[in-house]
């Protein structure tokens, strides 16, 4: 009498197994670094915003002075899932999740912005009116693109 093979060999399931494993291990990293590269992409457009809001700002008012106190740093974190505005002196702002926005005043025609996020805790995102660019700021790195 003939023996009917059904189903798969302990031997075939752990091959199948091991390349499922592989295979996972090579998407999973690719996965997190999209990630940062997201939250780094929502930062920059959160820079961009806050400078275009200044910048309106100071056509109304002619002095970042009077938009917001010299020296005094405005800052608002959106960490609720919920669109959230930063209203410094008349500036609307939406902040993107999880990001922190500081506003600085640093003269009448001078100020700075920095953008952080508590995911990415090694990078921050700064525009300083005296450079007019902006910086990505890293523990090693530095990467600088006109504003």
């Amino acid at each position: 009498m003939k023996k009917i093979k059904t189903g798969f060999s302990m031997v075939e399931l752990l091959f199948v197994m091991a390349v499922m494993a592989a295979l996972a291990a090579i998407a999973i990293p690719s996965m997190s670094a999209s990630k940062d590269s997201a939250i780094l992409t929502s930062m920059k457009s959160d820079t961009r915003n806050a400078i275009s809001a200044m910048q309106a700002a100071y056509v109304d008012e002619q002095d970042y002075t009077s938009i917001a106190a010299a020296d005094t740093a405005y800052t608002d974190t959106n960490d609720n899932g919920k669109t959230q505005e930063l209203v410094t002196d008349g500036i609307k702002l939406s902040v993107s999740d999880g990001n922190t926005i500081t506003f600085t005043t640093v003269s009448a025609d001078k100020f700075v912005v920095e953008v952080s996020n508590g995911t990415l805790t090694d990078k921050k995102i700064v525009f300083d009116t005296e450079t007019g660019k902006i910086k990505t700021n890293a523990v090693n790195d530095s990467a600088e693109e006109p504003s």
